[in-house]
């Protein structure tokens, strides 16, 4: 049965494109992929990318906007791959094929067979990683492995996963546990999965895990981001952390230039938002202490810039919403991981 079916609408609503996702998140992923494909475009060939978990195909958008950016004009092909048919129909029908050669494969990610056409990008965005038990991420993990080893070119893998402590679910945050979507639009019933979440030091055990012996020794980065601290979806709704403000109803409201003094203000996390900062202290102290310097950060800024203009208190705002390298401890709605594998010459 695909689970996804029912999810259409939010994934085709032009709601689901606010003004967060455009100018805080959508930007942030392509870094990522800028910097990923910075390093593989020493290619004189068109790059191969396949995208796992490819969903509606917002990652061949991102993709495509950051190869104008890194490497301009350079051709590509890309390959999205995922288990809901109803997803790749909806893919196809909003994907712009002309950006480069693109073709959708029902297959789950688990069984597809990924040496039999060694990509030079391995991407993901989304979490659709989280879906998966430990077991299983590490069989898909050796899988793009043992491509990698069939290439004499760069690779990069790219693993998207939820983080465990967002602050938008950290009073319910536990390394597994049933997630309800409950931000999706146009459904009256969003789907419910058992998900996994992750700290980098988890993610980081199962990738060497499933690293193959060639594929350490060409292993030449590993990096972490944590994405949408602050601005998830799951504030909207409150589900899951009820005592935190609607950031990005709020965020999207200032955004889109409806900004007051009011608003502002409301952007303030108080104390007892961040008290299920006493129960993560008790199981990971460096996690709680990056958060809660987080937010202590946020509030003073939410304080400092209280009066319009207010492009200068969003500027100071999106700087904390996301983090890179040693920073990144798994507090922020994605939980980003990079591999980049040298060439052999």
């Amino acid at each position: 049965m695909d689970q996804y079916v029912g999810a259409i609408g939010h994934y085709s609503s032009p709601g689901r494109a606010d003004a967060v996702k455009k100018l805080w998140e959508r930007p942030v992923f392509e870094d990522i992929l800028v910097s990923a494909l910075r390093y593989l475009g020493g290619q004189h060939r068109p790059l191969h990318i396949i995208d796992i978990g490819a969903g509606a195909g917002e990652g061949f958008s991102l993709l495509s906007g950051a190869v104008e950016r890194a490497i301009p004009s350079k051709p590509f092909t890309y390959t999205g791959i995922d288990a809901s048919r109803a997803m790749l129909d909806l893919a196809a029908a909003q994907m712009d094929s002309e950006v480069g050669a693109t073709e959708l494969v029902h297959a789950d990610m688990i069984h597809y067979d990924f040496s039999s056409c060694p990509a030079d990008l391995y991407m993901s965005t989304g979490a659709p990683y989280s879906e998966l038990t430990e077991r299983q991420l590490c069989t898909c993990l050796t899988r793009q492995f043992h491509a990698i080893e069939r290439s004499s070119s760069p690779s990069v893998v790219i693993v998207d996963v939820y983080g465990t402590n967002c602050l938008a679910w950290l009073p319910v945050a536990a390394p597994r546990r049933t997630y309800t979507m409950s931000f999706f639009l146009d459904t009256k019933s969003p789907p419910t999965r058992e998900m996994r979440f992750y700290v980098p030091s988890d993610l980081g055990r199962i990738f060497h895990k499933a690293l193959t012996a060639q594929a350490w020794r060409r292993l030449d980065a590993l990096k972490f981001y944590d994405r949408s601290i602050f601005s998830s979806r799951h504030t909207t709704t409150g589900l899951y952390n009820a005592d935190l403000p609607p950031l990005r109803t709020i965020l999207n409201e200032i955004l889109g230039g409806h900004g007051t003094h009011r608003l502002v203000e409301a952007l303030h996390i108080p104390f007892k938002a961040s008290s299920a900062l006493e129960r993560l202290q008790q199981r990971d102290k460096r996690s709680a202490v990056l958060l809660e310097q987080l937010i202590r950060r946020w509030n003073r800024r939410v304080q400092r810039h209280n009066s319009p203009p207010y492009s200068p208190l969003l500027h100071a705002l999106h700087d904390l919403n996301s983090t890179s390298g040693r920073k990144s401890v798994g507090v922020g709605h994605y939980l980003t991981m990079a591999a980049f594998f040298k060439g052999v010459h």
